[in-house]
């Protein structure tokens, strides 16, 4: 046992280091070969080079963390360290959001040393990770919690092309003579979605709804009463915030904004966010955020227009995670399908005591795919 780990010892020299934006085309490597997303240069600077926190910050903030093989000067590790501002009952805070923790699997007894470098970080008291997968139990041994809303793991979805997401559901599941059985389950479940009321989405829309292209001045006064009519924890939603976390998906044309006014005013808006599937060939848009400062009923109208435009556009699908109970009751009167994720995707921590009650309060929180790393 002993000669087989100093063998061990003496492969995996391996080491923990700040990441730095030299390591990005190495960092990029790492994370395709598992894959993620990888992002451009630019893009991917752009998450903390123009980060709207870290204009007046005081101090350094570190990026991330690499592990690294000092043996072989390989990078097989990763975790990325993204601000994200917050207030919480009217004070501004900056939460530390986890990113992209991957490791490659030979080095997999080593990646709790990148998540103590997280959570030992001084810059901050709060902790986030929004996008964790199967992995996220390691997050307990740092005490870090699940988010106390139940639902959060709970996807609500619409099917806008029945053709097109059935042949994607059978391609993920590696059916034979797909296209054979794509067209009666076609028809089943769209027969379905029409029994039991899927056509409820296409009652007359309201006026007073704007696309937008993009977040001005208007989106500041919005979001100034939204504060006043919200005792959530919340995510910084001003233009300049907006602009930041949506600029590359704005330019890409990857996003619908959405807008109620009421005498040029916005009472309330929706963001949709297109995140396609191109393994399993699925075209899908996700509502990552939705606010009201009136009526909580215009939701369902914005809801509805992206449904039909989904329709209208040959998207597969709508997707939804998140949200508290009053707008998810709203969103379940269009009649969505329901699934269940296999793992709890948002966790927090905080090192300060006196915040506990309020973060373990589930009517503190009404998350969604903006916080965090979710939808950036």
């Amino acid at each position: 046992m002993k000669s087989l780990k100093n063998k061990a010892e003496k492969t995996f020299m391996v080491k923990v280091r700040e990441a730095s934006f030299k390591d990005y085309e190495f960092i990029m490597h790492l994370l395709k070969r598992h894959g993620f997303h990888v992002k451009s240069y630019i893009e991917w600077q752009h998450l903390w080079k123009n980060n709207p926190v870290l204009k007046d910050f005081k101090g350094s903030w570190p990026i991330g963390w690499i592990l690294e093989d000092e043996s072989k000067k390989r990078i097989v590790g990763y975790i990325g360290n993204i601000p994200i501002g917050y207030e919480i009952q009217g004070v501004k805070m900056i939460a530390a959001v986890s990113s992209s923790w991957i490791v490659d699997k030979p080095y997999r007894n080593y990646s709790l040393m990148l998540l103590h470098k997280y959570y030992t970080q001084n810059t901050t008291d709060l902790y986030f990770t929004t996008s964790a997968n199967e992995t996220g139990e390691a997050l307990y041994i740092y005490k870090a919690r699940k988010l106390p809303v139940q639902t959060y793991n709970i996807s609500l979805f619409w099917i806008t092309n029945y053709a097109g997401f059935v042949c994607s559901v059978l391609s993920k599941y590696k059916i034979p003579l797909s296209n054979i059985f794509s067209y009666p389950l076609s028809f089943f479940l769209w027969a379905y979605d029409k029994l039991r009321g899927g056509s409820r989405y296409n009652r007359e829309i309201r006026k007073g709804i704007q696309y937008v292209n993009g977040f001005d001045d208007e989106f500041d006064i919005f979001w100034e009463k939204l504060k006043g009519h919200s005792d959530s924890i919340m995510s910084i939603r001003n233009s300049e915030t907006l602009n930041w976390h949506f600029k590359y998906a704005i330019k890409k044309g990857n996003i619908w904004i959405y807008a109620v006014k009421d005498n040029s005013e916005i009472t309330a808006y929706a963001i949709f966010l297109k995140e396609d599937n191109p393994e399993y060939n699925l075209k899908r848009y996700r509502l990552v955020d939705m606010q009201t400062t009136k009526d909580t009923e215009c939701l369902m109208d914005l809801i509805s227009v992206a449904i039909k435009r989904c329709k209208e556009e040959g998207v597969h699908m709508l997707e939804v995670l998140g949200f508290n109970n009053e707008k998810r009751n709203i969103m379940e009167k269009c009649y969505p399908h329901m699934r269940s994720l296999s793992y709890y995707p948002f966790y927090y921590k905080t090192k300060n005591s006196s915040m506990l009650n309020l973060l373990e309060n589930p009517q503190s929180w009404d998350p969604c795919l903006f916080d965090g790393d979710s939808s950036l």
